[in-house]
C-alpha cells in the first residue's frame, strides 16, 4: 500500500486532521503518513515536506487539504513516477462555516454578507473565549467534542456543493460500530 502525503493549506485545517487521527476516526491513521504527520504546506517544495519526502522513497498518494484549491500542485520531475494519485478534499468557503454550523448561525451568516472568518471572530465564542483564527481554539472547541466535529463535517457535505474533482473531510470519516 503506498503511503500517504497529507498538505494542509493552513494550520487550523492541520489542526482538525490532527485531531480526527488522534481519536481513529479518518480512513487512514498516522501510520499511513508520510513521516507520520499532516503537513501545514500547499506545495512539494515545502523544506518540511522535501525533508520527510527525502526520507521515504517508496511510490504515495496526495491528499490537498483547504478551502482554495485553484493553485496548481508543482510535481517536481524525480517525484512524478511516485504519486499515485492527488485528491482534492475541500473546505470552501472556508473553515470556519464548521463552527458556523454547530452554532445554527448559518442563516445569520448567510445574510450578513461577510466570510466565514470575520463573521466567526464576531459571533462564535466558546467557554467565554472568542474565535480568534487559531489552531488552539479548535483543539478546544472540538478536541474533546469529536462527534461534534464529524457531525459538523457530515452536515457541511449534506448541503455544500463543490467542484466535480474535489472530495469533502467527510468522506474519509471512518464509520464508527
Amino acid at each position: 500500500m503506498s503511503k500517504l502525503l497529507v498538505l494542509c493549506e493552513g494550520p487550523n485545517e492541520k489542526k482538525i486532521v490532527e485531531l480526527l487521527l488522534r481519536d481513529n476516526r479518518l480512513l487512514f491513521n498516522t501510520e499511513d503518513l508520510i513521516g507520520l504527520v499532516p503537513y501545514h504546506a500547499r506545495q512539494l517544495d515545502s523544506p518540511v515536506v522535501q525533508s520527510a519526502l527525502n526520507m521515504y522513497s517508496g511510490p504515495f498518494d496526495i491528499y490537498r487539504i483547504g478551502d482554495t484549491q485553484t493553485d496548481k500542485l508543482r510535481i517536481p520531475g524525480h517525484l512524478k513516477s511516485r504519486i499515485g494519485s492527488i485528491s482534492k478534499i475541500c473546505t470552501k468557503p472556508e473553515l470556519e462555516i464548521l463552527l458556523i454550523i454547530n452554532e445554527n448561525l448559518i442563516h445569520v451568516w448567510q445574510r450578513s454578507g461577510k466570510r466565514p472568518k470575520d463573521f466567526a471572530k464576531k459571533e462564535i465564542q466558546f467557554q467565554r473565549r472568542r474565535y480568534d483564527n487559531s489552531s488552539q481554539f479548535y483543539e478546544e472547541y472540538y478536541g474533546r467534542r469529536i462527534d461534534l466535529l464529524i457531525e459538523n463535517l457530515k452536515e457541511y457535505k449534506r448541503t455544500k456543493r463543490h467542484d466535480r474533482d474535489e472530495l469533502f473531510l467527510a468522506d474519509f470519516i471512518r464509520e464508527m460500530k
